[in-house]
């Protein structure tokens, strides 16, 4: 087929296409195959990735205009009965989503994704639960207790110079675990909702050996927000010596430049590396998250950070963090 009668078919598609994704497909494809355009070019006129026109370009050089049509969107499984996801489970006291997946898919010919999986099964009653673990990856035992009693004793001459400890995390929080709202029990006929829509918030969070804790939210975590959270901790507490994880933005050229600029001011031990179970702050992403949870309904995306922040600001420490810092590894490493 000739270059001028893939321009006429091309330009009949624009004309014919009312949706946005397939114009902008077929735009592609007649700047770089009719009209010249580079890739680079393409994509910067598009507003999309160079690998983006390669795959549409690709697709076309394989199925032609029909290939750059809109598939099959996700959205809103088909309707199942409760009695037909009953017969699915078949009894069964254990599933996981992806093994709930594969069977629906058997059973039904319905193929859902795992998040959807994962409400169906806890509209049937189940549970979903992680199970903790130890990473095969931590440092040895006598490493470990070899840093609690360094840790200690640099603590304790900071604390004699003014200096505050607080115990330092991220966590990544999802708009999705905040559920629907909706209670579900076993043996309710209910429809079976889709997953939430996701957005994602950072929330950076301290304590302190007397339980005082400290937040800050941000867009992402990356050594610029760090340094933003070290200065809150600083202003609120004065000298801080910060314990935390070994991420790498906790020890970039710019935290560094920022260290020896306020040296006087705010520290950093980092825990060994593979074990946050050293670090009081996971408390607070564990309880946090499982009130927010039980509490809220989705809210709306610009009431989301909020609502994060008035649950991690309400929690109450009762316990005591150097429990946790100094504990006895004896209770949580295997023998």
């Amino acid at each position: 087929m000739n270059n001028q009668t893939n321009a006429q078919k091309i330009k009949a598609a624009l004309k014919q296409t009312k949706s946005t994704t397939q114009y902008a497909r077929i735009v592609a494809v007649n700047m770089v195959r009719i009209k010249g355009y580079t890739i680079s070019a393409a994509a910067d006129v598009l507003g999309v990735d160079r690998s983006t026109i390669y795959d549409w370009l690709n697709t076309y050089d394989h199925k032609g205009l029909d290939g750059l049509a809109d598939g099959a969107r996700p959205g809103r499984p088909s309707f199942v009965p409760r009695h037909t996801l009953e017969n699915i489970i078949n009894g069964a006291k254990q599933f996981t989503a992806y093994g709930f997946v594969k069977l629906a898919e058997k059973k039904t010919g319905i193929k859902y994704s795992e998040s959807q999986a994962r409400r169906i099964l806890r509209s049937l009653g189940f549970t979903i639960r992680k199970t903790p673990r130890i990473s095969d990856r931590i440092p040895p035992r006598k490493d470990l207790e070899i840093w609690q009693k360094d840790a200690k004793n640099e603590i304790e001459i900071l604390k004699k110079d003014g200096f505050t400890p607080i115990m330092s995390d991220e966590s990544h929080q999802n708009l999705s675990m905040f559920g629907s709202g909706a209670v579900y029990t076993r043996g309710d006929a209910i429809p079976v909702q889709t997953p939430l829509g996701n957005q994602r918030q950072t929330i950076y969070g301290g304590i302190t050996l007397d339980g005082q804790t400290c937040y800050m939210a941000a867009s992402k975590a990356n050594d610029r927000s760090f340094i933003r959270y070290l200065n809150k901790t600083k202003k609120r507490f004065g000298k801080v010596v910060v314990i935390l994880d070994n991420a790498a933005y906790h020890n970039s050229s710019r935290v560094k430049r920022y260290l020896k600029k306020n040296n006087n001011f705010v520290k950093l031990i980092f825990l060994p590396p593979y074990s946050p179970f050293l670090n009081p702050a996971e408390w607070l992403w564990l309880n946090g998250k499982a009130r927010i949870r039980r509490t809220f309904r989705r809210p709306a995306k610009r009431y989301f950070r909020r609502k994060i922040m008035l649950i991690y600001e309400s929690l109450e420490i009762k316990f005591d963090p150097r429990n946790i810092l100094f504990r006895n590894l004896d209770k949580i490493l295997p023998v």
